[in-house]
């Protein structure tokens, strides 16, 4: 279906005129691609982001913890970070 075909539509249905049809198509199909352009690259940000910090515990050798947002697990994780740099530390000193 063209973006015509739609106004066209909205024009049979609502009864506005063929131009205030064809420039709300053109507004929400705006709207749309904005809306999803936010939303993958919201995600791909994320995706980054995790990637950065897999590559991080990688690096300090520590084991992978399951993806997780719960605060227990975000607690687990910086103690397991700072359990091993303190291990790190003492074995290095």
């Amino acid at each position: 279906m063209r973006k015509a075909d739609i106004a066209n539509e909205i024009f049979k249905q609502v009864g506005i005129s063929k131009n205030e049809a064809a420039d709300i198509v053109e507004l929400v199909l705006n709207l749309l691609k904005s809306v999803l352009h936010s939303a993958i690259s919201s995600f791909a940000a994320k995706v980054l982001a995790r990637g950065a910090i897999l590559a991080q515990e990688k690096k300090l050798g520590l084991p992978r913890v399951a993806l997780s947002h719960s605060a227990q697990a975000k607690s687990l994780r910086s103690t397991s970070i700072r359990s091993h740099r303190e291990t790190h530390i003492a074995t290095t000193a």
